[in-house]
């Protein structure tokens, strides 16, 4: 599928609210609602199971495949009729024009955030997930400060250039939760 023919389509299903399935050749499938499409990024109300997972955004020419059929249909209905639709927030307004644009206006906002770095299944590089906080945004990359599983902070930022970086998510339960029982002095 063309990265035009990608963007088309996601426009169409933002402008109906339609839930979709994005199949891309990296990384796990998304499900979720179009929040915003732009011809590089789409930001996705990500939704788990039948609980709000956060937003996401991730790579148009990523995208291989996009479903937004009866499955999702009845996924809609179910979602209505649960309430769950009736108490989601406005999804914020987030530039998505580029990734390096969309890290700045997160790192002003200065809340935690997860970037991944996925390849095809078949490539020899394993996927990299950073969760914590954007320190500096350069012109070719992100400085991000990562906390690992028991809470510890890096001593030092990762440097992770913008054309690696595949997700961006924000907002998610797990980020939140973690966020909440950190050490709260700054990190470095």
């Amino acid at each position: 599928m063309s990265e035009t023919k990608v963007y088309e389509e996601l426009f169409a299903l933002a402008a109906t609210g339609s839930m979709v399935t994005i199949q891309r050749t990296c990384g796990e499938r998304k499900h979720g609602f179009v929040a915003a499409v732009s011809h590089e990024l789409v930001l996705l109300r990500q939704f788990n199971d039948f609980h709000p997972d956060g937003l996401c955004i991730v790579r148009v020419a990523d995208i291989e495949e996009i479903r937004s059929n009866t499955e999702e249909r009845l996924w809609e209905k179910m979602l209505a009729a649960e309430g769950v639709l009736d108490k989601l927030e406005p999804a914020p307004e987030l530039p998505i024009d580029s990734m390096r644009e969309l890290i700045v206006a997160l790192h002003e906002r200065g809340e935690n955030v997860t970037l991944e770095c996925e390849f095809p299944a078949d490539a020899t590089e394993e996927d990299e997930f950073f969760i914590g906080r954007i320190e500096t945004v350069e012109p070719n990359c992100v400085l991000f400060r990562h906390f690992d599983a028991e809470g510890d902070w890096d001593d030092d930022a990762c440097e992770i250039e913008f054309d690696e970086l595949t997700t961006v998510q924000i907002d998610t339960p797990y980020c939140r939760t973690y966020s909440r029982h950190l050490d709260p002095k700054d990190p470095g």
